[in-house]
């Protein structure tokens, strides 16, 4: 289940509904932010390509070593791809100076 600001919820972003020792149930949403504000930026990245490849760090570690070896190939490729997209934005944007 999801859970968002008037239905709207950030990109990704899932809230998963827990039981309290009360018995009610509340969202983890505090939870979700501080897991993921503590993340790498290459954490971050590899979290959402796992996300649009439909799969999770738990899927992946019972998967075997040959497929895992292929998504991780696929996701590092996704990574350079990213970087390197990146530094095409970046670059001569102002001015391409070099020390």
């Amino acid at each position: 289940m999801s859970i968002g600001l008037n239905g709207i919820s950030a990109p990704g972003a899932s809230y998963p509904i827990r039981t309290t020792p009360s018995g009610s149930t509340e969202a983890s949403a505090k939870d979700d932010f501080l897991k993921y504000a503590k993340m790498t930026p290459a954490e971050k990245i590899r979290e959402e390509i796992l996300k649009k490849m439909g799969l999770t760090e738990e899927a992946l570690a019972g998967m075997p070593q040959k497929e895992l070896e292929k998504i991780n190939q696929a996701i590092k490729e996704k990574i350079e791809e990213l970087v390197k997209q990146g530094r095409e934005k970046v670059v001569g944007a102002f001015a391409d100076i070099k020390a």
